[in-house]
């Protein structure tokens, strides 16, 4: 068996385990952060109801910090890019840097 299918077995196995006791629930921590933050439209509506919060909160810690990673960037690719380069273009015009 070459090492590219060991890697992907080693990969599967992590993923489909779930968080043992005493483990720290990343999507629960998240969670909490964002409705302490006065988010709770947007958890319920956006947050609880997405496939990889869902498919990660029984995973290892782990597996959920890759999930949350992915639903982050993902949220991140969807917002208007409101970069540093933009605003300097939008103060200064279209030959700024």
């Amino acid at each position: 068996m070459n090492s590219a299918v060991k890697c992907d077995a080693k990969s599967f196995v992590e993923y489909t385990s779930t968080r043992k006791e005493g483990d720290i629930n990343l999507i629960a921590k998240v969670r909490e952060l964002l409705l302490n933050a006065g988010l709770k439209e947007n958890v319920a509506g956006a947050y609880d109801n997405h496939r990889w919060i869902i498919d990660g909160e029984e995973k290892t810690p782990n597996v959920q910090q890759y999930l949350l990673n992915r639903y982050w960037s993902q949220q991140l690719l969807c917002c208007p890019a409101d970069t540093v380069r933009n605003n300097t273009i939008r103060a200064l015009g279209p030959c700024a840097p």
